[in-house]
């Protein structure tokens, strides 16, 4: 265990019977899941900004309060309306990368019939830098690689659940524009995109303020890194941001390692799947 983060055993098969389900109706659901630094923080304004309640990894939360010896829980809102849960994969163990949220819900006694999922990722090369520029050595490529791999688990597991499932990328902002990538987004989710969706944020909120849609939870002093957001919390508008070439993480030993690790080749396969669709709506 971790001298840091993991100080406390932790039982993954009853873990997460702490996300309880009412048996009033439970808000339909679109699980978003990503590894660390995909651009799925702003996604939250994002969801937020339309309306729709947009929680920040409270299931994450509770394996990490595990990790330090704290039990937590969490209630799955109830009503009509749809909520937005987003999860990451990553960064510091590789408990945090191989969490598994589409199981968490199968467990749980939700009604699958309400749930769509959504995984997100971003260039691999420029995700591990930003881990490196934000985590240096309190992370490592193998969890990073990790959190790759798990994504396509989902990916599996999903489909033979039979839920609907959506792929994601950041760079679909890069290539088609926010507004069109966005709208694609919410269009295979059968969510209503409105113009604050992706512009016209200034006159919102603030980012996890009362009004916002976005909740935080409370989390464990260990894990808290203050600013990681700041960027995306001053957004007034969805838009691609990456770092210039070259990269300073991507250093040759690290370029091979990801290459050889099969990541390159499952991020590409998402990413057709999802350029696909935007280049068919646009033809």
């Amino acid at each position: 265990m971790d001298s840091v983060y993991h100080i406390a055993p932790v039982d993954l098969n009853h873990l997460f019977d702490a996300v309880r389900v009412s048996s009033e109706k439970p808000a339909p659901v679109v699980l978003c899941v990503s590894p660390c630094r995909s651009g799925s923080t702003v996604l939250l304004r994002v969801f937020g900004a339309s309306g729709i309640p947009a929680y920040y990894q409270p299931w994450k939360n509770i394996l990490r309060w595990a990790m330090q010896g704290y039990a937590k829980g969490w209630d799955f809102p109830t009503g009509e309306s749809p909520i937005f849960v987003k999860e990451t994969l990553g960064p510091y163990t590789f408990l945090e990368a191989e969490l598994n949220p589409v199981q968490v819900l199968l467990q749980s006694g939700y009604p699958l019939e309400q749930v769509k999922v959504l995984l997100v990722t971003r260039d691999p090369m420029q995700t591990w830098n930003s881990w490196h520029k934000v985590w240096g050595e309190k992370t490592n490529p193998d969890i990073f690689i990790a959190a790759y791999r798990q994504i396509q688990i989902l990916h599996q597991q999903t489909l033979e659940a039979g839920l609907p499932l959506t792929h994601f990328v950041y760079e679909s902002v890069r290539d088609f524009g926010p507004e069109a990538a966005a709208r694609d987004m919410f269009e295979e989710l059968g969510l209503s995109f409105t113009h604050n969706t992706v512009s016209g944020w200034r006159g919102l909120p603030a980012f996890g303020m009362p009004g916002s849609n976005i909740i935080f939870p409370d989390e464990p002093p260990a894990f808290f890194l203050p600013d990681v957001h700041r960027r995306v919390e001053n957004a007034e508008s969805f838009d691609y941001i990456s770092e210039r070439l070259p990269l300073p993480g991507c250093t040759p030993p690290i370029v091979r390692q990801l290459e050889k690790s099969g990541i390159m080749e499952l991020y590409e396969d998402w990413k057709q799947q999802n350029f696909s669709r935007l280049m068919a709506k646009a033809a």
